[in-house]
């Protein structure tokens, strides 16, 4: 594939079977990303076979014992006497290690689906066809109507807290530093502080800021504004003062919780400032709840992430949604006696899983002082305070696997997600800490912190993604067409939400909600669903699997790409930990760079080069590598794709060996200037300089006016460095000769195929695997000497009929025996015993 021009096929015509047979000889399409399910589909007319006196049937199917492509559909036509069609048979012959059986079967009933569809209706669209049964389509209302039910008592965050610390009154709910308080002492600091807001005009359904460095008096503010009545969002003192200005204009934020020493000119006009740590002036409120009437439908809180349009857009969340998410669940752990940890950023919605986890269910919180999560700190925590769980997201989980591996001898549970899993990491962390329970989550922000979650296990390590897994109770999950139909299992749709974990909508942004918050045609009358814009597609077992954004794909030279794709091809690597694909501007437009934390040792440009092209159709290899020691990562511990540096010239994987010869020199200068480089060495590839078949074509015309040589683009894939197409040019210069009859040699070596054929007979004995079986059924008086006639002149018109394959010594040889006679067809008298076990 990688010495192939894929584009010259595009103006030839070939049949499309003989074309992947060739460009992949040892049936790798299972194994290929560019044909992760090859469907063949033989149209081939009925050739009808008239003799005089016989009968004949048509050529039937001859089952084999191995599958040559991934899925074959051979089917047949039948007609009766007159010659009208009575129907089609059909066989489906699918590689069992790809497909199981009951895989298989279902992909054959769904085909007749298909089939019944069109031809009850010719007129449809072949996209308007629902390939879901009846039966699959009644069980996955039933489970959404079901998913849907909405507990019939789901308390407010802070009523279930109060009942929690009512309980546990004595048990210590949160750590920081040197500081703790029981649930008896936060619960009466934050009734307090709650009565002290009421005064200073908080009122029910409001929205109070809270701008305050991560200690236990951001929790008492929280628990605070909660109790009043009023849903909180939490700003980041780190923020620019831009951004927090527009969040709480957004919000329309009438209150603003800090402390001293904080910045607050940003702050906009008709916003009263409430000071925490003026303990003095609240410490005499009375300690009783203030017991103020809330909804499960009224605003918890209100969480900011960033916006396609470049504006953050807030995301409101109702106290249903934090409690359904966070109780009744068997994700994680919660209960009295679990310690946790609270390290994300207090602007990230897991946040809230962090806190309101273990305050929900009597447990206690260690939280990681600061705003911005210290890797080093965090493993002192969890050594210090004995911390048995903790959510990390997936580069912090790689980093902490790295750098602090000892801090999965003490977390017995590590719940994960944000973006696609490292699966070296993950393989490493199951093998090494088997006693670790890991878990990874995915929920989009509108979806309140997870809306699947899967218990990863060694098998999830295998090629592919990690699954995400099933949905939480009361959340169902969907993967719909563009239609809103639900996909069968193993087809890919986007992923949309439904049930009590969904947000109300955008804060001020009436349009936006709209579009992403959308009616559910598969719950209960009024209910709506969130289009996530990510892609999924559900296993045969129910168990979903992320495969990327539905907006995120990029298109190079008219092809479409996933960057994904490109990245787990490259961590698929011994070598290498991590790998980010991003589109850079460079030498022939658009090209695909790749940043890659690898072992230096054992990986370089050149080695994850050829890795890649290995395993990677032409237009995914990247043509820059950079290697960085650690992926720069945000403050919500996701990779920060903006802060990767621009890639220079030592990302190419060219040796920058000057031109020796003048035929050098001058390609060296046209690699260069059709690449739009400064300089190209002597030994640079072409194609990992950044060029392309579009570039290619481009540089053959340069050479052949700078040259006079005819050199067409498939020589500079084969020769795609200067000094090889400078050698080449010497044959391109001379005429070719005529071609002459010649006599053929005593001894002739095995073709490059019989090579492959002879050293798989070898290895793995005798198969059927490139036979091709015909069976044609004759009735009547058989003329048996014309048949062997018949058969004699196809054995003679045909050497490979009549090869075999004697051994000299160690090596292999062929000998072309002469044409039998029609007595001889079925077994040639002259053929030694052996050389007939070896015919072709």
């Amino acid at each position: 594939v990688r010495d192939t021009d894929l584009t010259a096929y595009a103006h030839q015509d070939v049949p499309f079977e003989i074309l992947v047979e060739e460009l992949n000889p040892q049936r790798s399409l299972g194994r290929h990303p560019l044909f992760q399910t090859m469907l063949v589909l033989q149209n081939t007319s009925g050739a009808e076979a008239r003799m005089a006196g016989l009968e004949t049937e048509p050529p039937q199917v001859v089952a084999l014992e191995s599958a040559k492509f991934d899925l074959t559909f051979d089917l047949t036509e039948h007609h009766d006497a007159s010659g009208a069609p009575r129907g089609l048979t059909g066989v489906l012959t699918a590689a069992t290690d790809l497909f199981d059986r009951t895989t298989a079967e279902r992909l054959a009933e769904r085909w007749l689906a298909l089939l019944a569809d069109l031809v009850s209706g010719p007129e449809d669209r072949i996209g308007d066809v629902d390939l879901l049964t009846p039966a699959e389509r009644a069980a996955l209302q039933a489970e959404q109507q079901v998913a849907e039910r909405i507990p019939e008592h789901l308390p407010s965050v802070h009523g279930r807290f109060r009942d929690v610390a009512a309980r546990h009154a004595g048990s210590t709910a949160l750590v920081c530093g040197e500081e703790r308080l029981t649930y008896g002492e936060l619960d009466t600091v934050a009734n307090r502080f709650a009565h002290h807001l009421i005064d200073r005009g908080v009122t029910p359904g409001s929205t109070v800021a809270v701008l305050v460095d991560r200690d236990v008096r951001l929790v008492v503010a929280l628990l605070g504004a909660l109790k009043a009545g009023a849903g909180y969002t939490l700003l980041d003192p780190q923020l620019p003062a831009a951004r927090l200005h527009a969040v709480t204009e957004q919000a329309e934020v009438g209150h603003l919780v800090t402390t001293t020493g904080q910045d607050t000119s940003w702050l906009g006009a008709g916003v009263r400032t409430v000071l925490l740590d003026d303990e003095d002036t609240f410490a005499t409120r009375p300690a009783w709840d203030p017991a103020v009437e809330v909804s499960p439908l009224d605003t918890a809180c209100v969480m900011f992430t960033s916006g396609s349009t470049g504006a953050p857009k807030g995301v409101v969340t109702p106290h249903r949604a934090l409690v359904g998410t966070l109780t009744g669940q068997n994700y994680a752990e919660f209960g009295p006696g679990e310690v946790w940890l609270q390290c994300s950023p207090v602007s990230w919605d897991a946040f809230a899983l962090e806190l309101f986890g273990p305050l929900l269910h009597g447990a206690t919180c260690v939280l990681h002082p600061g705003s911005r999560v210290d890797p080093e700190r965090v493993a002192s925590l969890i050594e210090r305070h004995r911390v048995g769980a903790a959510y990390l997201s997936s580069g912090l989980f790689n980093h902490l696997l790295d750098t602090h591996p000892g801090v999965f001898d003490a977390v017995r549970c590590v719940v994960t997600g944000g973006e696609a899993l490292s699966v070296p990491h993950v393989a490493r962390a199951l093998q090494t800490y088997p006693s670790t329970r890991l878990v990874n989550g995915y929920g989009p922000l509108e979806t309140t912190v997870f809306a699947t979650t899967h218990p990863v296990s060694r098998q999830d390590t295998s090629p592919g993604p990690v699954p995400v897994g099933a949905a939480l109770t009361g959340k169902p999950v969907l993967v719909l067409d563009e239609r809103l139909r639900p996909v069968p299992p193993g087809v890919v749709g986007e992923v949309y939400v439904a049930g009590f974990g969904l947000a109300r909508g955008y804060a001020g942004q009436r349009a936006l909600t709209a579009e992403r918050f959308v009616a559910n045609p598969y719950g209960p009358p009024g209910s709506r669903m969130y289009r996530s814009g990510d892609l999924g597609r559900r296993r045969a077992d129910g168990i979903l699997e992320h495969h990327g954004r539905s907006d995120h794909q990029v298109k190079i030279r008219g092809f479409r790409i996933e960057p994904a794709e490109v990245e787990k091809v490259l961590v698929g690597h011994p070598a290498v930990q991590q790998a980010v694909v991003v589109p850079r501007e460079g030498a022939g437009g658009v090209r695909l760079v790749a940043y890659v934390v690898a072992d230096g040792a054992r990986c370089d440009a050149e080695v994850l080069g050829r890795h890649a092209e290995a395993a990677l159709p032409p237009h995914l290899v990247p043509s820059g590598y950079v290697f960085l020691d650690r992926l720069p990562l945000t403050g919500s511990g996701k990779v920060d794709r903006s802060a990767l540096p621009a890639p220079g010239r030592e990302s190419t994987r060219g040796s920058g060996r000057a031109p020796s010869t003048r035929e050098e020199a001058v390609l060296c200068d046209l690699f260069a200037d059709v690449l739009g480089l400064d300089t190209v060495g002597a030994d640079d590839d072409f194609f990992r300089l950044g060029g392309h078949s579009l570039v290619a074509a481009r540089l053959s015309s340069r050479v052949r006016n700078v040259l006079g040589v005819e050199v067409g683009v498939a020589e500079v894939f084969r020769f795609p460095t200067a000094s090889a197409l400078a050698c080449h040019l010497a044959v391109a210069d001379r005429a070719r000769s005529v071609l002459a009859r010649c006599e053929r040699p005593e001894v002739l070596p095995l073709s490059a195929a019989q090579q492959r054929l002879w050293f798989l007979e070898r290895t793995q004995g005798p198969n059927a695997s490139y036979h091709v079986p015909f069976l044609l059924r004759l009735t009547g008086a058989l003329e048996v000497s014309a048949l062997r006639s018949a058969l004699g002149d196809v054995m003679e018109r045909h050497e490979s009929l009549r090869t075999v394959f004697p051994e000299s010594g160690d090596a292999p040889q062929q000998r072309v025996l002469q044409a039998p006679s029609a007595e001889e067809v079925c077994v040639p008298a002259e053929c030694e015993e052996a050389d007939v076990e070896r015919l072709a």
